[in-house]
């Protein structure tokens, strides 16, 4: 009997190291994996700034684009007014001149034929005094 009772001993001091040890790994390998998880979940919150502070970059970007091209259609249209503005000025002064030049073909016109008239009334006489253009 006494052997029996050795036997089942050892049997239950087998059973509880295999249990001892089975404990020890599945305690282990709850550790790593609560390790893991605490590691994911650094890397998830790592993740989600990331992601945010790009969205945040992205957002930046475009209204620094927006801003530029903004910038850029002011530039163009001032630059298209001012070309507007400048092509009026000379019409204008081409408008003026114009105006000018005819004012004084006009009057070279008059002194012509004044000059004309007294050259001519200066021939009629026959004294050749009455024309500036003989002496």
């Amino acid at each position: 009997m006494e052997h029996l009772l050795t036997s089942k001993i050892a049997y239950l001091n087998r059973m509880t190291t295999n249990l001892s040890s089975k404990v020890e790994r599945e305690m282990k390998d709850r550790r790593e994996a609560e390790r893991k998880k605490v590691d994911l979940e650094v890397n998830l919150r790592c993740v989600s700034r990331v992601k945010e502070n790009l969205a945040k970059e992205t957002e930046r970007r475009a209204k620094s684009e927006k801003e530029m091209i903004e910038a850029y259609e002011q530039l163009r249209l001032s630059q298209i007014q001012k070309i507007k503005s400048a092509k009026a000025e000379a019409e204008e002064r081409v408008r003026m001149e114009s105006i000018r030049a005819a004012e004084l073909e006009h009057k070279l016109n008059e002194v012509l034929s004044s000059s004309m008239q007294i050259h001519q009334n200066g021939d009629k006489k026959g004294t050749g005094e009455g024309s500036p253009l003989r002496k």
